[in-house]
């Protein structure tokens, strides 16, 4: 009788954890305003100098072979709509990660960047972008950013309690893969992450120091 009283609340409590912030398709692209918990703001970037090859190069390098620079110990990457071997706007991917799956579509294309949209059912609502940043002859950052909130309750608990690491790792994974496209040398690598709350129309600073400036 006392199992049959424990398993209402857990359910209750489950079904709370996993609803998501707003009702969608199952396959249209979310926005921040589409998830949960604060806006988090996430910077990767390694400075390159000497490189052999364009900042142009190694960001079409990235966007035409994204599901191999993807790392493949936490998540497989398979593009799922679009010409094989070229990057495109619309281009469509499918990740699937330990404990989840996910849609992200390219939703922008220039010479020195590409931004992927989360669709419907990614454990993150919003956007990362891949881009390379000239800073002088044959020296440029490689950065990657994300601007998303948990798509869930339960999404959010996971990031807390490790998920970020994983995220950091997957990033930065990425980030020597396109070092090593660029032939150059690493001069400088960091990271920057700022939680913003939430407001009608765009996000507040970080009450805390430290936090990302650059959200576009």
């Amino acid at each position: 009788m006392k199992k049959r009283y424990l398993l209402l609340p857990a359910t209750a409590l489950g079904l709370w954890l996993l609803r998501p912030g707003k009702d969608k398709p199952e396959l249209a692209p979310t926005t921040e305003k589409d998830g949960v918990g604060p806006v988090t703001i996430r910077r990767y970037w390694v400075d390159v100098q000497h490189a052999r090859k364009s900042p142009e190069d190694v960001v079409a390098g990235v966007l035409n072979h994204f599901p191999e620079v993807m790392p493949k110990l936490l998540a497989t990457t398979t593009k799922v709509k679009g010409e094989p071997g070229v990057g495109h706007k619309g281009d469509r991917y499918f990740i699937l990660m330990l404990l989840r799956r996910g849609y992200v579509e390219t939703e922008l294309v220039e010479p020195l960047r590409f931004r992927n949209r989360t669709l419907r059912m990614h454990p993150e609502s919003g956007w990362v972008e891949f881009k390379a940043i000239p800073t002088g002859p044959g020296a440029y950052r490689l950065q990657v950013q994300s601007c998303v909130r948990a798509s869930t309750r339960a999404d959010r608990l996971a990031y807390l309690a490790g998920m970020s690491l994983a995220q950091r790792a997957n990033w930065q994974t990425v980030l020597e893969r396109a070092l090593l496209l660029s032939g150059g040398t690493e001069v400088n690598r960091g990271t920057d992450t700022g939680e913003f709350e939430t407001v009608p129309g765009g996000v507040k600073p970080p009450q805390t120091p430290g936090g990302a400036a650059e959200t576009a």
